[in-house]
């Protein structure tokens, strides 16, 4: 599976729903503005810093999973916690979920 690389400009309301404003750049703009070359096997995203309201900041996209909150009982965030299936979750009782995070490289002090 090949990465991609965004940058979001904003976004709109639209039916009460958020829409979030994407644009696709090149590796090789994607590069100069991280200023280090990006796995090309991952997702990355250049996303406005609301605090600083300076440049983008640099996330990368992760993933992972949790009981699905149509068929459980029990808190989806609990570790190891599992719903029994239904057609919501494909009957396995798990949901994926991937959000883009702060990303911070090796060489960036702590």
């Amino acid at each position: 599976m090949t990465g991609s690389v965004i940058v979001r400009t904003g976004h709109e309301v639209v039916d009460d729903r958020i829409v979030h404003n994407d644009h696709a750049i090149s590796w090789e703009e994607a590069d100069k503005r991280a200023g280090f070359r990006l796995d090309r096997r991952k997702s990355w995203a250049f996303i406005p810093d609301t605090d600083n309201l300076g440049e983008p900041e640099l996330c990368s996209m992760v993933t992972f999973s949790l009981s699905c909150c149509d068929c459980t009982d029990e808190d989806p965030y609990r570790a190891g916690a599992k719903g029994w299936g239904c057609s919501a979750c494909g009957y396995t009782g798990r949901s994926r979920q991937c959000y883009f995070v702060p990303h911070i490289h090796a060489g960036d002090p702590a």
